[in-house]
């Protein structure tokens, strides 16, 4: 009887154990909508590239667990006149872990962005997204 007890209660268990698995998320396109596309397409591979380093974006769009991305542009000052224009951008990345499908939000991060480069404004908004390390 003692065997039977045991070998249920394993077979409960394995059940229950080979059930639980990763959360997979689909990423949602970055806000806001007035980002320059080859920035929205950088910061886009940029987060795809962090939730293929955690085993985590393997869901399709049709997934339940989302991740959405915010860019916010805080700052962005350029300097003019001078032998190469400089550019000055601070930004914040919030990035927030939401059920798409009752819009329960799990988890939110904000990691804040800054860079200072010669060139234009898009230039700097491309190293702003550039800056971003994939292990954060």
């Amino acid at each position: 009887m003692k065997r039977k007890l045991l070998a249920a209660w394993i077979c409960i268990v394995s059940i229950g154990a080979m059930a639980q698995d990763n959360i997979h998320f689909s990423l949602q396109k970055a806000q806001p909508d007035d980002l320059p596309e080859a920035v929205a397409h950088a910061l886009q591979q940029k987060l795809t590239q962090m939730l293929t380093r955690q085993s985590a974006a393997s869901a399709g769009v049709d997934g339940v667990f989302v991740l959405q991305p915010s860019l916010e542009i805080t700052d962005l000052m350029t300097t003019e006149g001078m032998v190469q224009n400089t550019t000055v951008a601070t930004a914040e990345l919030t990035l927030v872990a939401l059920n798409q499908v009752d819009g329960t939000q799990f988890y939110s991060m904000t990691l804040p962005l800054e860079t200072a480069t010669t060139g234009s404004e898009e230039k700097a908004l491309k190293d702003l997204v550039a800056s971003i390390k994939v292990t954060d």
